[in-house]
């Protein structure tokens, strides 16, 4: 944890590279920023407190939060730090104790307590940060995420501005691109001078994003807190578009018209209407599934309704058909004699679930026939499809009747049923 921890700590000098504003000041009663917005007055803080792109700024003030405040507000971010380290009230340098508390009695350490108040430097200064960039010391104007998962999913995307704090570290996203959240962040250098206590690192560490959220839900002290104000640059859900199921048959009974979809980042919700190109309204989609009994034509429309974190989708439709039966073989016969419907254009659906064989020729040139309701065990005669189309033989799985129809040459396909 102590190699990791000096890894964030590289990418806090990332944030503080995009702190550099104009004189421009976002209150939290403002209009929310966008991402690039967020990204120019960081890069404005860090041009400002450290002009040659030397890359050694040091996040230690020579002001009361009173004035540091002053100092922000009129765009002042170079007069938020010092270069000669960290000095007490007694101007002397202070020294870091066990836990790399650099300088505890520093005014550095102690801006807001947006974060905490323990008078850690890197608190103080990811406070400073959004300060700078939000506007506002007041830690109501922000959502936290204690538990992780209060306000946001497991896929929660990070984006610059998000305030980060887990292993009792601080810091501010910079930028976050291709799955990596860069940081800038004030920490020591680990070299042992009190001079270099709390050097700022900009934006050139990164972790995978998936490390960060793991990191922050599994540490009791890891948390998010991002302004209520914040403009959220909602990402697309991932969506497994559902499909129509085929091959249904007027049974009476109500049955599903889809095969589920998936949506990672938000949920499906359905909906049905009278054609392809009726809208339903928002209050008719439901996470059910659709179903219908009559045979006819459904028009079933889908949508991904976005999470916190994502966006939702528009409404598509789908065509089901169930089609009607033409034909019931009666309970008493077991059997469809050979050219039994040889010919037959207007035969379409057939419900024979309790056919026991079926002869040659039954259902030859039959071009209208597409599907066929059969037992799980069926004896079939080779030529009983000829000159169809490809028939859809629905029947439980794994009998002579699947066996049937996996042989190519006999013109059909199974469904289970």
């Amino acid at each position: 944890m102590k190699s990791f921890r000096r890894f964030i700590s590289m990418g806090l000098v990332m944030f503080i590279f995009l702190s550099c504003l104009p004189t421009v000041t976002f209150a939290a009663d403002d209009a929310p920023l966008t991402t690039s917005q967020i990204k120019k007055k960081i890069d404005a803080y860090y041009t400002a407190v450290d002009p040659d792109n030397k890359r050694d700024s040091y996040w230690n003030k020579r002001y009361s939060t009173e004035d540091l405040i002053k100092q922000a507000d009129a765009g002042n971010y170079a007069e938020a730090i010092t270069h000669d380290g960290c000095k007490d009230s007694s101007k002397n340098y202070t020294d870091r104790d066990t836990h790399n508390h650099t300088g505890k009695g520093c005014q550095s350490n102690k801006f807001s307590g947006i974060a905490s108040n323990n008078g850690i430097q890197c608190s103080g200064f990811a406070d400073y940060m959004i300060y700078v960039i939000f506007g506002t010391v007041d830690s109501s104007n922000f959502y936290k995420a204690k538990t992780y998962n209060k306000y946001f999913t497991e896929d929660y995307e990070f984006y610059p501005g998000d305030l980060i704090r887990y292993d009792g570290h601080s810091m501010v996203v910079y930028k976050v691109k291709d799955g990596e959240v860069y940081f800038i962040e004030c920490n020591y250098t680990g070299n042992g001078s009190p001079q270099r206590n709390c050097i700022i690192f900009k934006g050139t560490h990164s972790i995978k994003q998936a490390t960060l959220r793991k990191e922050i839900v599994n540490d009791k002290d890891g948390y998010i807190m991002i302004p209520k104000k914040t403009l959220r640059a909602r990402v697309a859900p991932t969506v497994t578009a559902p499909t129509a199921k085929t091959g249904l048959i007027c049974t009476g009974s109500a049955q599903n018209l889809l095969k589920a979809g998936k949506v990672k980042g938000g949920t499906m919700h359905y909906a049905l209407s009278n054609d392809s190109n009726t809208t339903p309204a928002n209050a008719d989609f439901t996470t059910d599934i659709p179903t219908g009994t009559d045979a006819g034509t459904y028009y079933v429309w889908y949508k991904a309704v976005g999470d916190t974190n994502h966006t939702s989708t528009n409404p598509v439709s789908i065509k089901v058909e169930i089609a009607p039966v033409t034909f019931v073989l009666p309970d008493n016969i077991t059997t469809i004699e050979e050219k039994a419907f040889e010919a037959d254009s207007s035969i379409v659906a057939v419900d024979a679930h309790n056919c026991a064989f079926i002869g040659a020729d039954a259902f030859k040139d039959c071009t209208g026939l597409r599907q066929i309701r059969l037992p799980q065990d069926c004896q079939i005669d080779d030529t009983a499809f000829s000159g169809c189309g490809k028939v859809t033989v629905i029947a439980p799985a794994n009998g002579t009747t699947q066996a049937y129809c996996q042989d190519s040459t006999h013109n059909c396909v199974f469904k289970a049923e």
